[in-house]
Parts: structure tokens; C-alpha cells; sequence
């Protein structure tokens, strides 16, 4: 069974001199070890507190709702990554290495964090699913990871929470440019249906 690959890319950053920065197109397996094991089809449909009055002497409730659609709110989504690194295991570790796993960990959570120097927020696009987003963060590494020691080496899985901020625009892979491409693109249009829901005459 072929692996469908996650790949997250930092959004570009603008430098104290005015300079765009932009930075490279990771695939988790080969960037960081790790391979993405699932990732929730979340459809960030969920609509904003609206402003409301509650006025005693009229029936239900008074609500205002923007001319130009309802607001989404930002969501959390939670994947589930995993590591395996295969070596012997000696006296010092692994290949006489110690902690392979924790070593791994500790990169991709500096990349996440931006601790590396690459900015917080990053766009990331799912290949089983087609789900890419932008404007999204870290919001947490599970602190009681599976951890999974033997002579053969160790296996790692730990979920990772991120906050998608911006719901509504989608993130395409881009391989002409090597990059993650965010685009706000129309709502499919149904065969048949125009955009106002009248049927389309056939040519």
C-alpha cells in the first residue's frame, strides 16, 4: 500500500529590512522522520457567535447576520504522527546512539514551534485526504507518547494539535514552484446548476 504524503511549509516572513522570506516545502517523512499516521477530515464549518438581543416582550430572539455570509471560527485538528527508527540496541542506545526518538522528536518540535529560526505559522497539505490549510499553529505534542523499545529499535507515536485560523481558504501543492499554493477558490458548481441555482441550458 503506497503511503500518501503530509507536507507543511512555514508562510513567509518579512525581515526588519522589508525582505519576504520564504521558506522550503517539507515532506514530514523525509524532512523530519516522521510519518503522518491520520489526519481528521475536518470541515471547519462552524459558525461564529453572532450578536443577539433578547428583547422581553417579543417572541425568540433578535439576531444580526453580515449581508456577505456568516463567519467560520478558527478550529483545533489533531493528527497522528509516528517514528521508527531500526538499528541494534547496545549498551548506549541504539546503534550505540542514545535516544534516536526523543532526537527526532525534538527537531519537528522546533520546526513547530519556530524555535528554529523559520516563523510560527505554516500551511500543510494531506495527499490522502486533498485537506490543505493556511494560517495555522502548534498547539500542542502529546506529553504520554507511545513509546516502543526492542532490538530491532524504537518506535515512537504521538498526536499533534494544531489551530487551523484561517478556515475557509485552501492550500494546493504547487510542484511547478516546488511550494504550497494558497488560493480562496469558488464553491463547485454543480453540472446543470448556474451560480444563482437556475438550471444551465445544454449547448
Amino acid at each position: 500500500m503506497r503511503y500518501e504524503k503530509f507536507y507543511i511549509q512555514k508562510m513567509p516572513t518579512t525581515t526588519a529590512g522589508g525582505q519576504s522570506v520564504e521558506y522550503d516545502l517539507k515532506e514530514t517523512v523525509s524532512a523530519f522522520r516522521w510519518w503522518c499516521m491520520s489526519l481528521p477530515f475536518a470541515a471547519g464549518g462552524e459558525v461564529k457567535k453572532l450578536p443577539t438581543n433578547e428583547w422581553p416582550g417579543d417572541d425568540g430572539v433578535e439576531e444580526y447576520c453580515p449581508s456577505d455570509g456568516l463567519p467560520l471560527s478558527a478550529y483545533d485538528i489533531e493528527l497522528q504522527f509516528g517514528f521508527r527508527w531500526r538499528g541494534s540496541n547496545g549498551p548506549y542506545g541504539i546503534n550505540n546512539r542514545m535516544g534516536e526518538a526523543q532526537a527526532a522528536l525534538d527537531t519537528f518540535r522546533e520546526y513547530l514551534t519556530g524555535r528554529d529560526g523559520t516563523g510560527v505559522w505554516l500551511m500543510f497539505y494531506s495527499e490522502w485526504n486533498g485537506i490543505g490549510r493556511q494560517k495555522v499553529r502548534l498547539v500542542s505534542i502529546s506529553n504520554e507518547p507511545e513509546y516502543i523499545k526492542t532490538q530491532q529499535g524504537e518506535v515512537l507515536v504521538c498526536k499533534v494539535k494544531l489551530k487551523v485560523t484561517d478556515p475557509r481558504t485552501r492550500v494546493f501543492p504547487d510542484w511547478v514552484h516546488n511550494k504550497l499554493s494558497a488560493e480562496s477558490r469558488a464553491p463547485i458548481q454543480v453540472a446543470g446548476e448556474s451560480e444563482n441555482g437556475s438550471e444551465i441550458e445544454q449547448q
